[in-house]
């Protein structure tokens, strides 16, 4: 028997004892299902080639969403001969170009039964006569980039749009703004064609943004190939946003693995969350916008932090108003507690929403800054570690619950942490919330904080007894990040029952209401567009619409909200009625935590490397 090369893969078996059905009969796969990642991972100039490891950590996070799969993930340099046949999916990333792929892959990959997914370079090195009897394709080359022709947003035309049942999904463009000639896209593609469509089926197809010519307009983007073979002509992780074909791959992902939608009667839900609530903020605000979504019939959550504070008085020069934890503002606490007893659920959005009285990197003003990142330096904070982690979260926790307020969940400020951090937030709360940011690493010594001991337990007590008790058990936690780091932003369609910090995460897929730029804006969101994202998601498996909104929006349009008046919440309400009218249901964040927390408890369990 052929010796496994994954050798830095910490794993946990699964309890539960799958086989994958097949359409010639039982599978030899009699264990638990793994799914092999292999990346290109060459060493240039002195340096790896780090692009293919990042897409394949971010792919396991896609697959944190189906129970029953545990990826692993490998430099397909270190490939050795039958690692195809030990999982029954594989992923290949081509990410450099004509990388020297071990001749034990390429072998195995002709002949395994497993299902192979081939995204990107390299495909050719199969051998020409191999695509064509055995996948039914061809590879013509690789897509140019056509500068003398420039598409409606004046950016030279390349395949920008992707068409998958019926929808169209797009590409991120834009110029780069150190380097005004270069532009930030991904728009090569490989391209192929189909010469034999009894083994070839075209699932996904990229149209070119600026050539309308028969042969070159639309190309193939996703072709499934005898069943167990499938082609991307690009890896779909670069540039990710709401709209991207980065979404088709997450759907397709149902079909490589040949998973069931955990939702088989198609029901979608969908979660609207009121953003950046502190006990300094006018409490009509919150009060109107409730009020609105109360009179939908719209449950909702608020996003809250605990401790206001502005210590460089950006926001007022009085000395009172620099530091007001929620327990000194009681009109703003029993606003709260009452909209809770009608079903409202509290996000615990970090403590202050900044970090001390530097500008981090903005004003240092609660809501404004990062707390739990150096975005000044883009490092992990200097004074990062599981204690400050954990005090800190256990001081914003004490002033929450003085308030009378329990959270259900959790959500990072700004959506960024270091890798110590967001492990330590998935093992102190059961369901977190949003985006992540990514980067390669590997947990050498995992926190093993108690379900007793999490934050969002109904009944916890916020002793000092419990304080002690958490930092004993995460103390000795321990991350290893690759160097350079080189993080990316991940966004799901979907929840995600385990990522490769071991959180749970609600998604936030929509964006949020924002139609005007500022200091912390670049792109600009408003009712139309986010209503666009929620329709085309509804051809995608599982998928939410979620989507958050700050109060400060029901503002007059005048002053950067989107009213005609101030105190206008009409465009929030038909941002809700439409989602409601595609066949979304919104759902109370609270409820659904508490009906979905016991499902695959034994994955969430384990911990999954993405380091080499």
């Amino acid at each position: 028997m052929v010796k496994s090369a994954f050798k830095n893969i910490i794993v946990i078996p699964f309890l539960l004892i799958l086989a994958l059905a097949r359409a010639e009969g039982a599978s030899p796969w009699a264990g638990p299902l793994c799914a092999g990642l292999y990346y290109d991972h060459p060493t240039v100039a002195e340096k790896r080639h780090v692009v293919g490891q990042i897409h394949a950590l971010l792919l396991q996070n896609l697959i944190g969403h189906f129970a029953a799969w545990t990826p692993r993930s490998l430099p397909v340099e270190d490939y050795r001969a039958g690692n195809l046949d030990e999982c029954p999916v594989n992923f290949y990333f081509g990410t450099f170009y004509d990388n020297k792929i071990p001749r034990e892959f390429l072998e195995d990959a002709r002949k395994t039964r497993s299902t192979l997914v081939w995204m990107g370079y390299n495909a050719w090195q199969l051998g020409a006569a191999y695509l064509r009897s055995g996948a039914g394709i061809s590879f013509e080359g690789l897509s140019r980039l056509d500068p003398d022709h420039k598409d409606a947003g004046g950016f030279p035309g390349f395949y920008r749009n992707n068409r998958y049942r019926g929808e169209v999904f797009t590409k991120f463009a834009g110029w780069n703004p150190a380097d005004s000639k270069h532009l930030l896209a991904a728009w090569e593609l490989n391209l192929f064609k189909v010469v034999n469509p009894d083994i070839a089926e075209v699932v996904a197809t990229a149209e070119h943004s600026t050539d309308f010519s028969p042969e070159n307009h639309s190309r193939p983007w996703a072709i499934r190939a005898g069943g167990r073979r499938w082609f991307l002509a690009e890896s779909p992780f670069a540039f990710m946003e709401e709209d991207d074909r980065y979404l088709i791959m997450a759907d397709l992902l149902f079909d490589m693995l040949g998973e069931l939608p955990r939702r088989p009667d198609g029901n979608k839900p969908a979660l609207i969350r009121i953003e950046d609530v502190t006990p300094a903020m006018e409490p009509w605000l919150v009060r109107e916008l409730t009020r609105a979504l109360d009179e939908e019939n719209v449950p909702y959550a608020v996003s809250t932090v605990p401790v206001f504070t502005d210590p460089l008085s950006s926001v007022s020069e009085l000395a009172e108003d620099s530091f007001v934890p929620m327990t000194a503002r009681p009109v703003m606490a029993a606003l709260l507690r009452d909209k809770v007893k009608n079903g409202a659920s509290i996000i615990f959005h970090g403590v202050t929403h900044q970090s001390g009285r530097d500008r981090n990197p903005f004003s240092g003003c609660s809501g404004d800054d990062f707390e739990f990142w150096d975005r000044t330096r883009n490092q992990p904070l200097r004074a990062d570690s599981a204690a400050f982690v954990i005090n800190r979260l256990e001081t914003g926790l004490k002033v929450l619950r003085d308030s009378g307020l329990r959270p259900v969940a959790w959500l990072t400020p700004h959506y960024q942490a270091s890798p110590l951090d967001y492990v330590l937030f998935g093992q102190l709360f059961r369901w977190n919330i949003g985006r992540v940011i990514y980067f390669p690493s590997r947990v050498v010594r995992p926190p093993a904080i108690p379900e007793a001991l999490r934050m969002d337990v109904p009944n916890l007590v916020a002793s000092d007894i419990a304080r002690g008790e958490r930092l004993d058990h995460a103390r000795e936690a321990a991350i290893e990040v690759a160097p350079g780091m080189l993080p990316n932003g991940q966004f799901f369609p979907y929840e995600i029952y385990r990522d490769v910090y071991g959180q749970r995460i609600i998604p936030e897929n929509l964006g949020n209401l924002q139609p005007y730029l500022n200091h912390q804006v670049l792109k600009s969101r408003t009712v139309d567009q986010i209503l666009a994202s929620a329709r085309r998601n509804l051809v995608l498996r599982d998928s939410w619409a979620s989507v958050f909104v700050h109060p400060l929006m029901i503002l007059a349009r005048g002053d950067s909200g989107t009213g005609r008046f101030s105190g206008d919440t009409s465009e929030i309400r038909r941002l809700v009625r439409e989602i409601k009218a595609m066949g979304y249901e919104f759902v109370n964040l609270g409820g659904w935590i508490e009906t979905h927390s016991g499902i695959d408890h034994e994955v969430s369990e384990r911990y999954i490397a993405t380091m080499r």
